[in-house]
C-alpha cells in the first residue's frame, strides 16, 4: 500500500493477492482531492470481484446482446478515444465515424473536458501556459463538436479553445491534454436500473488492460471481467473475455447512461458513468 499527498491531490496505489495458491495478483491506481474522499469499501469490493473473477471465471463463447458496462471499463473506452478528441488529427478521424444522421454515437453520449471542474483532482483557473482553463463540450448527443486544441491552432472563429495546455511540472514543456474528461452522466438513470432491464448479457464490472482500437480498420478489443445477466440477476463469473467490434458501433450503440460517473487516473482524470450498450460483441480468448 503507497499513499502520497501533497496539498494539490491524493494518489493511492494498491495491489491485493487472493488467499489461495497460485493467485495472480491485480492492482488499482486511485486520485482524489482530498485522501478522505477514498471509499475503502468500495475500493475493497473492486479488488475482491478481480481476484475472485481471476479464479472462478470461465470465457465466453461467442455472443452478442446488451452489455452494462461499469464506469471503470467505461473509462478505459474513453481514453482510447483520445485520438479522435485532441488535436487537428481528430478532426478527420471523426468524420470517418459519422454515420447518416451525421452523428459519431448515440444521443446519449456526451463528452466534456473541464479544466475547472468542481472538486477535480486536476481543477486550476489557468492551464500550463496561463490560459483560463473551462467547461469544454467535444461530443454533444453524439455530435462531434470540435478536438481539443492548442489556442494557436484556432482556426476558425466558430470554434474556440479553453486552456487545455497541460505541464507536468517545470521540467516539462506544455502539450494539449484533457483534465477532467468525462461522458456527462444522467442524474435519474441509476444503475440497478439498467441492470434489471436486461433479459440476457452481461454486467462487465473490471477493464483487464488498455484494449487496443484502430481507427482505420474502425475496430476494437478490451480485455474484461464481469458476470453473466439473466432477467437482471447474475448466474455465472465471466473472465478472460474481449469486448470487441466497431468504435462507431459501440459509439452508436450507447442505449442509456447511469448517474454513477466516476474518475480514473489514466494520464489525466477520465471519467464516465456506467453505460448500456446494445447488440455488441462478446467473446473469450481462444474463441473463433
Amino acid at each position: 500500500l503507497q499513499t502520497h499527498f501533497r496539498r494539490r491531490a491524493a494518489n493511492l496505489y494498491i495491489e491485493a493477492v487472493g488467499p489461495w495458491p497460485g493467485t495472480s495478483s491485480c492492482q488499482l491506481s486511485l486520485a482524489q482531492r482530498d485522501h478522505r474522499r477514498f471509499q475503502p469499501t468500495a475500493i475493497a469490493r473492486r479488488l475482491a470481484n478481480r481476484l475472485l473473477l481471476s479464479r472462478e471465471g470461465s470465457a465466453p463463447s461467442r455472443e452478442r446482446g446488451e452489455i452494462l458496462l461499469s464506469s471503470a471499463v467505461a473509462a478505459r473506452v474513453l481514453v482510447a478515444l483520445l485520438p479522435i478528441l485532441i488535436g487537428r488529427q481528430g478532426e478527420e478521424l471523426a468524420r470517418q465515424l459519422r454515420n447518416r444522421q451525421g452523428r459519431i454515437g448515440s444521443r446519449h453520449l456526451t463528452v466534456i473536458d473541464d479544466g475547472r471542474l468542481s472538486g477535480g483532482v486536476l481543477a486550476t483557473p489557468v492551464d500550463g501556459e496561463g490560459q483560463p482553463t473551462g467547461r469544454r463540450v467535444l461530443i454533444e448527443e453524439g455530435r462531434f463538436r470540435g478536438p481539443l486544441v492548442d489556442w494557436r491552432e484556432v482556426r476558425d472563429p466558430t470554434h474556440y479553445s479553453t486552456g487545455c495546455m497541460r505541464r507536468e511540472s517545470w521540467r516539462d514543456l506544455p502539450r494539449v491534454g484533457p483534465s477532467h474528461l468525462y461522458i456527462q452522466p444522467r442524474e435519474d438513470i441509476k444503475v440497478g436500473t439498467l441492470l434489471s432491464s436486461i433479459a440476457r448479457g452481461y454486467y462487465l464490472v473490471e477493464p483487464l488492460g488498455a484494449g487496443r482500437f484502430d481507427f482505420q480498420e474502425d475496430r476494437f478489443r478490451l480485455p474484461v471481467c464481469g458476470f453473466a445477466l439473466r432477467q437482471g440477476a447474475a448466474t455465472a463469473p465471466l473472465s478472460k473475455a474481449w469486448l470487441e467490434g466497431g468504435i462507431q458501433a459501440f459509439l452508436d450503440g450507447i442505449q442509456a447512461v447511469a448517474r454513477d460517473l466516476s474518475f480514473e487516473p489514466l494520464g489525466a482524470m477520465i471519467g464516465a458513468p456506467s453505460l448500456l450498450v446494445g447488440g455488441f460483441g462478446l467473446r473469450g480468448a481462444d474463441s473463433g
